[in-house]
């Protein structure tokens, strides 16, 4: 199952944006908590960068339709994070599936280079 899910939430990542999933809200997450996963995100990749930029979205259901398929998280290949609302902000897989986002956002690409193993979020 878990194998399923992660399928559902690669599948989503996408550089062809902007694409707003339906019902997305705007959502301000606690600066901390951002800050304290974008730093983890840049130490393990070597990458460096801004997530001041980045516009935060919750999507209130458990997986969202994107252009790719069905998902938990999309970068949508400009400067918006959109997240399914059941995975935040503690539920497993949630800091997994804003740091896969957030690498997406720090590659500037929907690609899954080897980068993703090395942090552990393919």
């Amino acid at each position: 199952m878990r194998y399923l899910s992660l399928l559902v939430l690669l599948a989503a990542c996408t550089d062809q944006g902007p694409f707003v999933p339906a019902g997305a809200i705007p959502w301000n997450p606690p600066s901390a908590l951002v800050d304290s996963l974008w730093a983890a995100t840049e130490t393990c990749s070597g990458l460096e960068g801004d997530s001041r930029p980045i516009q935060w979205y919750i999507v209130p259901v458990a997986r969202f339709d994107t252009p790719l398929g069905e998902a938990m998280g999309m970068w949508d290949g400009d400067r918006s994070i959109y997240l399914a609302e059941p995975n935040y902000p503690t539920h497993q897989p949630w800091p997994f599936v804003v740091q896969h986002e957030m690498l997406h956002a720090l590659l500037h690409s929907g690609a899954h280079p080897a980068v993703f193993d090395t942090c552990h979020l393919r």
